[in-house]
Order: structure tokens, then sequence, then C-alpha cells
């Protein structure tokens, strides 16, 4: 038997929706979800951590803010750092051979996630995934720091943190990112975060959170299947 409850968070405009199920193998539960904004656009790329004492994981949403984490028995607070102060807290306990947690969808507050102010882009690209990046299935944020000219093309770009097979295409795609002019008075510095997801398939009809500074890169997965004698899965991250 499921029950649903609402949750209101610690923390201010956050809302937690939470589903019990006795489902899943001892020791191991399943807890899934979805994280979007006040207006239901689905968060893609958000970090969340389930802290716990002297363990814990951190799961990404999916393409379509979709998460799955799965956590041992203990008492958890879910949290979206990149989100600041108005970060959910959200408190859960896994217990062994129990209802648990199956189910948690979050609304959160994104109103200091992109600063409306600042000069209004034009062209934004898009990098790829290197070969050897996609080889090793890396993902996560890579920041770029770019300068803005008076004519609103970029100066100069320099990624300062991120995977290192991420950061030169990421470097390169905000080089040719563009701005309009009349909103750059003169050379600004601005922070891009370029946000890789391993490939979830993006599902139609889901309208997403958008920020000009933010740029989600999913890789989609290709599975090709050789013959019913010799079954092999491959991987291909485009």
């Amino acid at each position: 038997m499921r029950i649903k409850i609402i949750l209101l968070a610690l923390t201010l405009f956050t809302f937690a929706k939470i589903s019990f199920s006795q489902s899943g193998f001892p020791g191991n539960y399943d807890v899934s979800g979805t994280v979007r904004d006040q207006s239901g656009a689905a968060l893609p790329g958000l970090l969340l951590d389930f802290e716990k004492q002297f363990a814990g994981r951190v799961e990404r949403t999916d393409i379509n803010g979709d998460f799955r984490a799965t956590l041992h028995p203990g008492e958890y607070v879910v949290t979206a750092p990149e989100l600041g102060s108005s970060s959910p807290k959200v408190f859960i306990k896994i217990v062994r051979n129990g209802p648990n947690l199956s189910r948690l969808d979050l609304v959160v507050d994104t109103s200091k996630m992109c600063s409306p102010i600042g000069p209004v882009i034009t062209k934004k690209v898009n990098p790829p995934v290197p070969p050897a990046a996609r080889a090793v299935r890396a993902t996560g944020p890579v920041t770029v720091l770019v300068k803005v000219g008076s004519d609103g093309s970029i100066v100069s770009a320099s990624a300062v943190s991120g995977h290192p097979l991420l950061r030169a295409a990421s470097a390169q795609a905000a080089r040719q990112f563009q701005y309009d002019p009349s909103s750059v008075k003169s050379e600004t510095e601005l922070t891009l975060s370029f946000i890789f997801l391993d490939g979830s398939v993006k599902k139609d009809g889901v309208e997403r959170f958008q920020c000009d500074s933010r740029i989600i890169v999913n890789s989609q997965p290709i599975l090709i299947q050789k013959s019913l004698n010799t079954f092999h899965r491959l991987s291909i991250f485009l």
C-alpha cells in the first residue's frame, strides 16, 4: 500500500511530495523523483546531496529533471548546493525491512540560480563531447570564465574547473558566444557553467528550466546488438 503526503521543507518555496513503499531489496533501497521550479519546469543537471553521517551520496538530475538514488538504511538530509541559501532541506529516514521512501518530488526556488542582470546573449553554442571523454563517460560541470568585449564578442575564455577532458571543448564553445552590443557598456567578465550529463533519453513535451549562463550538454547513448549468439552491448555517446 502506498501512502502519499505533502511535506513543506525547511526552506521557503521548497516543497517535497513523498511516496512510501515496502518494495525494495533488503539493505538497498531506491529513491527516485523529479525536481521542478515554481513554474513546473524540469530542472536538469542539478546536483542533489544525500548527506548522512560518515557516508552519503550525490546524484545529478538528468535532462528531464529526474533522478534516482540507491540508499542504505540511515537518516539523510537532502540538499541542492547549487541553489545556495534557497536550497531545499528535506529529512528522510530509510529503515531495514520497513515502509521506505520510494519517490521524492521537489519543487525548488530557482530565483538565485540565474541573474537576469547582465549582457543579453544572442548566440549560444553547445560543446561536442570529445571522444576521450566519451570513452570514460566524463560528466559534471565545467566552469568557464569569459570576457565580453564592447562589441558583444568574446575576448577570452578560460576553463577554470571541471573534468580535464571536458575543459577544452567547453572553452572553445564559449568563445563562439555572442552578446547584444547594446547591453554591453564596457568589457565585462562573466561565468558560464557547462553541465555534461550522462545521456538520458530526452522526453517530449517536457518544459525545462532555462538559463543563459547554465548550459546543459546531454550525450545520447546508442545501444548496438550484434547477434543473438554473441550479444554485445555498446554505449556510444554523441
